[in-house]
Order: C-alpha cells, then sequence, then structure tokens
C-alpha cells in the first residue's frame, strides 16, 4: 500500500511536491499554527539564517524556492500559499486498501484535539509512533482505521539539518512512513478506548465525508 502511494506521489506536480516537503521541514510547525497568530519572525530570522549557508543553496532553489525572504510580510505570504497548495494536495493520492494510521498527540480525549489544524500527520508503523510517545507526557496514541479509497497524502523523505554543518539534507532513509490527512474530510468516530502502561490509546474509525468524495 505504502509503495503504491509513493508512486501517486511522484506523479504530483513540483510545486505539489515542494508544498509537501516543506510541510516535512521545521515550517510545518509553523503551518500548522497559522490560526494561533504564530511567530513568524522567529522563522524568518532562522530560515535567513540558513539559506546564507553556501551548502543549502541548491534545496533553497529547488524545494524551498516558493520561499520568499525578500521581507516578512513576502515571507508571510509565501507561508498562506504553501498551505493553500497543501489543502489541496492532500487530497490527490488514494489509499488501495484498508489502513491503519497512527499519531501520537499530548491532549484529551476530544477527538478535535487529534491536531490543532486540518492537518494530521500520522504513520503506518505504530512503533515509529510510540518513539514519540516516549518522548512525552499524558501522550494519547489514535490508531485511525481509514477505508480503500480515502483520500491522503504521503511524504516519503525527511528534511534534516546537520548540526555540524547546518545543511539541510533531503533524505528517503528516516521517512517514518508518514500519511498525512485533511481532518476536515472526515468524520471520526470513536470505537475503542484502553491503556497501555502510561499511554492511552484511542481507536478511531475514520470516515471521508460523502461531499468530499465526488469533488
Amino acid at each position: 500500500m505504502y509503495e503504491d502511494l509513493i508512486r501517486q506521489y511522484h506523479s504530483l506536480s513540483e510545486e505539489e511536491k515542494n508544498a509537501l516537503l516543506i510541510y516535512k521541514s521545521r515550517l510545518g510547525l509553523l503551518i500548522n499554527d497559522l490560526e494561533n497568530n504564530p511567530d513568524f519572525l522567529k522563522y524568518y530570522n532562522y530560515y535567513l539564517q540558513l539559506f546564507s549557508n553556501p551548502l543549502n543553496l541548491m534545496i533553497q532553489m529547488s524545494v524551498f524556492k516558493n520561499i520568499n525572504l525578500s521581507s516578512l510580510d513576502t515571507f508571510k505570504d509565501s507561508i498562506y500559499n504553501i498551505k493553500t497548495i497543501l489543502d489541496k494536495t492532500i487530497t490527490k493520492l488514494t489509499i488501495n486498501e484498508d489502513t491503519t494510521l497512527y499519531r501520537a498527540v499530548s491532549t484529551n480525549n476530544n477527538i478535535n484535539d487529534i491536531s490543532k489544524s486540518n492537518i494530521i500527520s500520522t504513520s503506518l508503523s505504530f512503533f515509529e509512533t510510540l518513539n514519540f510517545a516516549n518522548a512525552g507526557e499524558n501522550i494519547n496514541i489514535y490508531q485511525i482505521n481509514l477505508k480503500k479509497g480515502s483520500h491522503v497524502a504521503c511524504i516519503p523523505y525527511a528534511i534534516l539539518n546537520d548540526n555540524k554543518t547546518h545543511r539541510i539534507i533531503l533524505t528517503s532513509k528516516k521517512d517514518q512512513e508518514e500519511i498525512i490527512l485533511n481532518k476536515d474530510f472526515y468524520n471520526f468516530e470513536i470505537i475503542a478506548n484502553e491503556k497501555m502502561n502510561n499511554i492511552q490509546i484511542i481507536e478511531v474509525n475514520a470516515i471521508e465525508k460523502l461531499k468530499n468524495k465526488a469533488r
């Protein structure tokens, strides 16, 4: 199933793939926080410094070419534009079999808190998700059941920052089997809730809204 999603990913436009990759970078934190008046200046200054490094020229001119650092205002406009592209791209891929995804969050049992934005980042790997759970407290792991044909997107790469050289590295070796979906396109039904050590595991069925099936 994941291999099929990767195949579909490579059929996306360059603009769509770049938007997904930018979401996989530190800018994903900013994109997820757009409704909460985030600190754009902090991210702007960080990327100004990062792209002052000549080692990052190639990835700046390719993956990040639509991030305009000419001013803080152009940077903000770039981020909102990337978010618009992301919202559309998340609907471009479909899973070819019933699938279970996993997401770790520090929250209460309110299903609306599964993600603070409309973008839900998940993994196919329970054990990969458990690594994130072990890093925090009061963690819920959502086990999300999706039906064949549900609309998602995958990001088969990781974007890493080398601590020594401050070079941005694009790699397929640590992609975490990440799949993202749009919370607004689904109804979530909690069907089970159990405790495993100090972690609450919440199983939900994610049912795609009919109005989006015909888009």
